[in-house]
């Protein structure tokens, strides 16, 4: 216990103490043998009392037995030895108590001198730097604490922000001078100081006086200790705005320029002395034709033709005595190549380097070039041009002409100027005229015409004339710009050309311009009086004979008499012309009766076959005339001729030496056909035709053999049209070709479709007469047939009338070999109705004959159309020949066929024609009803088929309905 409390009492750190307390209680035990030497003892030691050793470590080695560890030692103390270590222990630790004590006197006295130095130091410091804060005139000073509050203000910052020192101490930032954003700047800042330790600025802000303006400040913050281990904040501010609107206005005024740089029309460019280019505007760039960063990669001389190199050489001469150079054009060459020309000047100028530099401002002159070559040959063409050119001021006072209007009135330059254009007037033209020309000038700003003046001799001439006003940039009128050329030999030429365009040369009678618009004043006069007109067709009835027998010359000399002869027939009011050759109309007006123009086609004729003796030959011809009526014939005067030569040709077809009057009505006839026709072309470019389907069918088995393809018209007005209201209009004519083509086209591109979906069947197309007939019909089926390669050609039947493969029949049946080598299958339609002849029949290679329907639809009641029927169905028999019969509308036609050995049939009792998509759902639902599909099962079974009649090998399709 003794030695732990030892231990406990010498802590570490004490050595001192620590070893007089030992040295003592050992001494107190008489062992003077264990006491440690000065220095020897260790700070964890290990005591010997007698042979024991003590680990200071482990004072659980003296605790007693219990431990386990227990060490007899060579001494044991007696109570009386413990209690005077006690005490001299107790005594030791005030001794040593005392010394502690006095050690801590001395050393706060010590310290607390130092600290009065340190404070009386501060406090000079304090007010050494106040002192100098407050003198400082230029940087305001503030110091805060951590709140932000003030501190210090010193007369700066009152003479800055405006507030005094008392009122600014203990505000804080926001209610001084700082805005809410400058605020939030500070205080980051302030965090910044205090976690970094360092100053933090300077830096710009703006902040605003007690007044509310605005000051710009370069600020600096840094931190300063304070007692008790706290900082403050010291602020100091330059008022910097002086500087910043300097700068404002400095980078404004740069922007400025800068702009005006970039901006500006003219190139501007800088350059060494050796001609690399230091810096450029865009406007100097688009001249050279360089790309920026290819133009600092080149220099002066590269963009300098040859032929200027000893001007440069002057001009830099120049620079180097008087500083500047030019102005002076030259060309830049361009990167393409081409020359620009330009006008160049430029002065050197001395860079912040010390070194000399050139400053060049560059135009581009094209424009200004262009314009004074444009300036030069207006010039040019003014002086040389072949019209006159008078210019007018805007009073209309003459101040310049050429020489062309000199050349062309007579009056010379002097003669002209100052006065008004009316001095050449001639008097033609009266005021109304001029009114009118200067109306025009004023509202159109030009006028354009033909006008009759007077040259200086006297003499009137005719120019034609163009008067445009030239308008300032004001749009007020400054100047008038007169051109005309002298039209008086042209007028003159016109004369006799509008004579000649009018008259015939050789009779003097009016020609076919001058007829036409006497004829159709006669309209005119018509409509007004309620009166008629004859228009009369005149042709000559040999004429060539005698021209070609005794020559023109007399040939002429007898229409000469003719035309004289003719017009002594005429009344007074009529007009005859001569419109070439031996033709001549004659127009009769005021007819009051359709009969009056009888009287005088009678003179005509008469006048007309009386012999003539030229030249003592005896000459005798007469006239065909076709008439024609107006308003009866509601024509143009170019149809009423029309009219009226169509009646002349039917005249002269009856026998020559008469008249004959046009037929109206059939005119209208042929007006509805040729409407017909082109309607019928419209409809085939829009596509308003379509193709429907009737399916032909085996009577025996049901199956679905084929179909003919009949066209329809899907009329815009008038709906659904049936090929009977609209093929006979094209009968004979060469659109009925292109509607063929389409039918063909048409059904092949059927026949793919079904094919696509597995219906195969044989489509049959109606051929026209007309377009069978054609030359090369072999050839334009072969083409259709090619642009479809997946059709097989057999599945294409063509179906022929027989009236017209009777026509020409070599013709025909030549064509029919040649479709035939092609694969497609020919059948002969409506046989019966024909000549049915037996060698026709043998010569044809159509390979099915079909009975007209109108047989077929009445063998019930007629006998006769049954012998027919059945007789049809025996030469088919005979020339092996199919057969299929047209118009079954009943069971019981279709019993009567089967019983004469016809198994195909077609009609409506079976199907009508139906679109497309509808002949292919019948087809697929196979809606034949329950009465039909109960007979076709009979059929099959109760009547046996012919024993003579071929089988169609035609690839079929089942339409029998499952019961």
């Amino acid at each position: 216990m003794l030695i732990s409390r030892l231990r406990s009492s010498a802590r570490p750190g004490k050595p001192a103490a620590r070893r007089w307390m030992v040295t003592l209680a050992l001494l107190t035990l008489g062992r003077a043998d264990a006491v440690p030497l000065p220095g020897s003892l260790p700070d964890h030691p290990t005591i010997r009392l007698g042979n024991t050793l003590t680990d200071q470590g482990n004072p659980s080695a003296l605790s007693g037995p219990a431990s386990g560890n227990v060490v007899q030692p060579d001494v044991l103390f007696t109570p009386g030895q413990v209690a005077l270590v006690a005490l001299s222990l107790m005594a030791a630790f005030l001794i040593w108590h005392r010394l502690l004590r006095k050690q801590a006197r001395t050393r706060i006295s010590a310290l607390e001198d130092r600290v009065s130095a340190r404070t009386a130091e501060l406090i000079r410091s304090e007010a050494q730097l106040r002192a100098t804060l407050d003198n400082t005139p230029n940087i305001a000073v503030q110091w805060y604490d951590a709140a932000g509050r003030v501190t210090y203000w010193n007369p700066a910052s009152e003479k800055l922000y405006g507030w005094r020192s008392e009122e600014a101490l203990g505000k804080t930032l926001d209610q001084l001078i700082f805005t809410p954003e400058a605020t939030a700047d500070f205080r980051r800042r302030m965090l910044l100081a205090h976690l970094q330790r360092c100053p933090q600025g300077p830096y710009e802000v703006r902040l605003h006086t007690r007044d509310g303006q605005m000051r710009w400040m370069l600020s600096t913050l840094f931190t300063i200790p304070l007692e008790d281990n706290r900082l403050g904040y010291v602020c100091m501010d330059t008022d910097i705005t002086e500087r910043k609107l300097a700068e404002e206005s400095l980078r404004a005024s740069e922007e400025k320029l800068r702009g005006l740089y970039e901006l500006a029309p003219l190139g501007i460019a800088l350059t060494d002395m050796d001609g690399r280019y230091i810096e450029f505007n865009e406007a100097f760039r688009v001249i050279c034709g360089y790309p920026a960063d290819e133009l600092t990669d080149i220099d002066y001389w590269t963009l300098t033709p040859k032929e200027y190199r000893h001007e440069e050489s002057l001009q830099l001469e120049s620079l180097k005595h008087s500083g500047r150079y030019g102005p002076y054009e030259k060309h830049y060459r361009r990167k393409d190549g081409s020359l620009v020309p330009i006008n160049l000047n430029g002065r050197l100028v001395h860079g912040p380097d010390g070194r000399e530099y050139i400053w060049s401002i560059v135009e581009d002159i094209s424009k200004r070039k262009q314009g004074e070559a444009k300036l030069q040959l207006a010039a040019s063409v003014f002086s040389h041009a072949r019209e006159g050119i008078m210019i007018t001021n805007a009073a209309g006072v003459i101040v310049e002409v050429n020489d062309t209007f000199s050349h062309i009135t007579g009056y010379s330059n002097a003669e002209a100027l100052g006065k008004k254009p009316s001095f050449l007037h001639s008097g033609r033209q009266g005021q109304a005229f001029y009114a009118m020309m200067w109306a025009e000038l004023i509202s159109k700003g030009y006028w354009s015409g033909e006008i009759w003046n007077r040259r200086k001799d006297g003499r009137e001439f005719a120019e034609m004339l163009t008067i445009s006003a030239v308008h300032d940039g004001d749009g007020r009128i400054q100047n008038y710009v007169a051109l005309f050329t002298d039209i008086t030999a042209i007028k003159e030429h016109q004369q006799q050309l509008e004579h000649i365009a009018h008259y015939d040369v050789l009779t003097g009678l009016p020609n076919r311009v001058l007829l036409t618009d006497r004829l159709q004043q006669a309209m005119l006069q018509c409509e007004r009086h309620a009166t008629s007109l004859a228009v009369l067709y005149i042709d000559l009835d040999g004429f060539k004979a005698v021209n070609d027998r005794y020559g023109h010359d007399l040939g002429d000399q007898l229409l000469i008499a003719v035309a004289n002869r003719l017009k002594d027939t005429l009344r007074e009011g009529d007009s005859l012309s001569r419109i070439g050759g031996d033709e001549f109309i004659a127009v009769l007006v005021d007819l009051n009766q359709a009969g009056d123009f009888e009287a005088v086609v009678e003179r005509l004729l008469r006048a007309t076959s009386n012999p003539v003796t030229i030249d003592q030959i005896p000459l005798q011809v007469s006239a065909s005339v076709g008439i024609t009526l107006y308003p009866d014939d509601q024509a143009d005067t170019d149809q009423l001729l029309r009219h009226a030569d169509q009646a002349m040709y039917i005249a002269k077809q009856a026998g020559k030496n008469r008249y004959h009057v046009f037929d109206v009505g059939r005119d209208a006839a042929v007006k509805v056909r040729f409407e017909n026709i082109e309607r019928i072309r419209l409809a085939l470019d829009q596509g308003e035709f379509c193709l429907h389907y009737q399916p032909k069918v085996n009577l025996r088995g049901g199956e679905v053999v084929g179909a003919e393809a009949l066209i329809r018209w899907r009329h815009p007005e008038q709906g659904l049209l049936a090929p009977a209201l609209f093929l006979p209009h094209i009968d004979n004519h060469p659109l009925c070709v292109a509607l063929g083509e389409w039918v063909v086209t048409t059904a092949l591109s059927q026949i793919r479709a079904w094919a696509a979906v597995g219906v195969h069947l044989t489509v049959s197309v109606n051929i026209d007469a007309f377009h069978l007939q054609q030359a090369d019909f072999p050839a334009r089926l072969a083409a259709l047939l090619s642009a479809f390669p997946d059709v097989s050609p057999t599945a294409l039947e063509l179906e022929i009338l027989e009236t017209s493969a009777l026509q020409d029949m070599a013709a025909v049946i030549d064509t029919m070999h040649a479709c035939r080598r092609l694969g497609v299958q020919f059948a002969l339609d409506d046989f019966g109705t024909g000549f049915s002849s037996l060698t026709y029949l043998r010569r044809f290679p159509a390979e099915i004959l079909k009975i007209d329907q109108s047989f077929v639809r009445d063998m019930l009641e007629d006998p006769d159309d049954l012998t027919i029927v059945k007789g049809v169905i025996g030469l088919a028999t005979a020339f092996k020949r199919l057969v299929i019969a047209e118009g079954v509308e009943t069971l019981a036609h279709a019993e009567v066929l089967l019983e004469n050995g016809c198994e195909l049939a077609q009609g409506y009792g079976i199907a009508r024609p139906m679109p497309a998509d509808r002949f292919y759902e019948w087809l697929t639902t196979r809606s034949l009803d329950a009465v039909w599909t109960a007979w076709l099962n009979s059929a099959k079974q109760s009547i046996a088929p012919a024993a003579e009649a071929p089988q169609s090998t035609t690839r079929a399709t089942d339409i029998r309905t499952d019961s």
